[in-house]
């Protein structure tokens, strides 16, 4: 008969008759206490139980083999059912259990004398099912695999470098991400020094053309240009002029 078996309940006094009760002391409780035994639970414990005198008789810790029962179903001595409910998973408690709280003038065979006081050091490792029958133990959702995409280039590689004179950066002075009519300006007039030195263009020609580019690129008429109008505008403008020298390439074909 395997040792375990002596947790199993033999009829004991009533609690009314009893004249002494159980002593509980923690050992040990976890500050992160989620988890905590109740009635009904089916519960995982490592106990090593002796008696008054120090002289043990059952330990599941030497076994390497947890002790699974049911609370308060009167699968253990009752000095278990009523000191286990409220521990915390990894929780470790020491029990002294009266004789009316564990085996009374009966013991148990040749083990545990008549009428003994029994000291149980136990361990919560687990709650294994809850009260409801529903397992305790968290099921990892599997995570949903998303569909594999090409890399999108950074907008960085597909557009000029921010240092580039022509740059989205260059031109939106106060880097809030969006070009007003007065920036283009400036950055034109700016422009327009460096390169054309004497012959810079009138105020109203400067006009005129800041009309025509927010007219063609500022797509949603919110009166400022975003870093996707801006480029897409720039690459609308070479595409003209490419189209433009191929004119007049074919004009020089025909004039030749």
């Amino acid at each position: 008969m395997k040792y375990s078996l002596i947790l199993l309940v033999i009829s004991c006094i009533s609690l009314s008759l009893c004249t002494d009760t159980v002593k509980i002391d923690i050992i040990d409780r976890p500050k992160d206490c989620k988890r905590i035994a109740k009635a009904g639970d089916k519960v995982s414990m490592h106990y090593d139980g002796t008696l008054l005198s120090g002289k043990p008789f059952d330990s599941s810790r030497s076994r390497n083999t947890p002790f699974d029962f049911v609370l308060g179903k009167q699968q253990v001595i009752k000095c278990w059912d009523e000191s286990i409910p409220q521990m915390c998973v990894g929780e470790k408690r020491r029990l002294t259990c009266p004789p009316e709280y564990a085996y009374g003038d009966r013991g148990f065979g040749d083990i545990i004398p008549a009428k003994s006081t029994l000291v149980f050091e136990v361990e919560l490792l687990d709650i294994l099912s809850s009260a409801s029958g529903s397992s305790t133990k968290k099921e990892e959702t599997p995570k949903k695999e998303e569909p594999k995409t090409e890399t999108e280039p950074a907008e960085e590689e597909a557009h000029p470098e921010h240092d580039h004179p022509d740059s989205f950066e260059s031109v939106d002075k106060d880097g809030n991400g969006e070009i007003t009519r007065e920036e283009m300006t400036a950055y034109i007039k700016s422009y327009s020094e460096q390169e054309d030195g004497e012959n810079m263009p009138e105020d109203e020609e400067i006009k005129t053309l800041i009309s025509e580019i927010f007219q063609s690129d500022d797509t949603n008429k919110d009166g400022s240009l975003s870093k996707e109008e801006y480029y897409h505008g720039q690459e609308q403008a070479a595409k003209d002029a490419e189209g433009m020298d191929h004119v007049d390439d074919a004009d020089l074909r025909d004039e030749l």
